[in-house]
């Protein structure tokens, strides 16, 4: 290739393990320039001059790492030497969380658009490098620079494109369900819908925000013991936007089929021979488990902070109700707090603990909207519902399911 071309890209075998030998080649052919950029991902990047002058890059095998480096790296570099101007494709967009890095090393996180009233907003996704479906599933992805260590939630932050960016119909932003994705599939709105599953807490923001047409949320509040009315007041959105009723959904304990641990409460997570798999932060499920060792902590008359530092893998936190069952399926965990469907749908074990509701909230200004009311069409359907459930028996659908419950 060296004698026809005058560069050669490789991807793949550039860190420095036994089997990583991209440098070495490199290294016989000529000299090595670099040998790991400080960015992340991408780290493992190698670029050398050979004996005849010809340029070398070698790119990381993860294809999200792979990408973005093609994109921020290789493609300015083929521009200077062709002298081809390539226009760069990138746009700013608002940050909707605060993110905290570490100095010295750019980040290069994945991202999903959702437009607001005030312009884009980009969702970073935790999604892993080495998967192909990081590509497919984000449409981008942000860039932070390495001298920052805090980057403020609103803050303006440069966007790289995937692809040309599609203007969606129907955002939907909040609590993950297994049930809630099937009836997207089924009826076939899933095709004009973005979906992220960041939490109820995350989709009243996105709500207030003015980003979400509908946000799923199962919040439980400590004070009245009723879930999701009462934080229409909390976000300010009484008047503003309403709660439409959904489902009721069985949620417990997801554990290995046989119970091998003989777990069967939530006290059981206080056990040294226990491991757990969380929740991330927002999510209704993590509200409900905080709250319920908040009053442990209170009974044992010891810090709350000092109890949930006693359980092995609070911080192991994950997005979905999926991931919690297949961290208990594969081992990593011994048991997780999930919505019951998911047990069934992993060949898995479950103790039920509580029925909580799972409802909808929707913008005021966007019940007029023609998927929006396909959607409330399709929840009113209840005997389309019990059949698109797989596990029906996880799930109650109330006489007044679609219609509004508190505005």
């Amino acid at each position: 290739a060296l004698g026809e071309y005058d560069v050669v890209v490789t991807s793949g075998g550039t860190s420095a393990g036994v089997s990583d030998v991209v440098y070495r080649v490199f290294g016989d052919l000529g000299e090595v320039l670099v040998h790991g950029l400080k960015v992340k991902p991408g780290k493992p990047t190698v670029i050398a001059l050979s004996g005849n002058n010809k340029l070398l890059i070698g790119l990381p095998g993860f294809p999200l790492s792979c990408y973005m480096v093609l994109v921020r790296l290789v493609k300015p570099l083929i521009s200077r030497l062709t002298g081809l101007r390539i226009r760069e494709e990138r746009i700013y967009v608002k940050l909707p969380v605060t993110i905290r890095k570490d100095v010295g090393k750019s980040w290069l996180l994945p991202a999903i658009l959702v437009e607001s009233r005030e312009g884009l907003t980009a969702y970073p996704v935790s999604l892993s490098s080495g998967s192909i479906y990081s590509i497919v599933y984000s449409e981008g992805f942000i860039e932070l620079h390495e001298n920052l260590d805090v980057v403020e939630e609103n803050s303006l932050v440069p966007f790289y494109p995937f692809r040309e960016i599609q203007r969606v119909k129907l955002v939907i932003i909040g609590s993950n369900d297994p049930l809630l994705e099937d009836t997207l599939k089924y009826t076939g709105l899933i095709h004009v819908s973005r979906v992220l599953n960041i939490g109820s807490t995350g989709g009243w923001h996105a709500v207030v925000r003015g980003e979400a047409d509908i946000a799923p949320t199962h919040l439980l509040d400590p004070s009245t013991g009723l879930y999701n009315v009462p934080f229409l007041d909390k976000y300010g959105l009484r008047g503003r936007a309403v709660l439409i009723r959904g489902f009721e959904r069985l949620i417990g304990l997801v554990v290995a089929r046989g119970n091998p641990k003989n777990i069967h409460s939530i006290e059981d997570f206080l056990r040294s021979d226990v491991r757990i798999v969380n929740r991330t932060k927002g999510s209704g499920i993590r509200t409900f488990l905080d709250l319920t060792l908040r009053k442990y902590a209170e009974e044992r008359g010891v810090a709350w902070s000092d109890l949930v530092k006693s359980i092995r893998g609070y911080t192991y936190e994950v997005k979905t109700h999926t991931a919690v069952a297949l961290a208990v399926k594969q081992g990593r965990a011994d048991v997780g707090l999930a919505a019951g469907y998911v047990a069934r749908l992993y060949d898995l074990d479950f103790i039920p603990l509580k029925w909580e509701e799972y409802d909808f909230l929707i913008p005021r200004d966007r019940l007029e909207k023609a998927l929006v009311r396909e959607f409330l069409g399709v929840l009113q359907n209840r005997d389309l519902l019990e059949q698109i459930a797989r596990f029906p028996e996880y799930y109650k659908f109330p006489p007044d399911i679609g219609q509004i419950k508190a505005e």
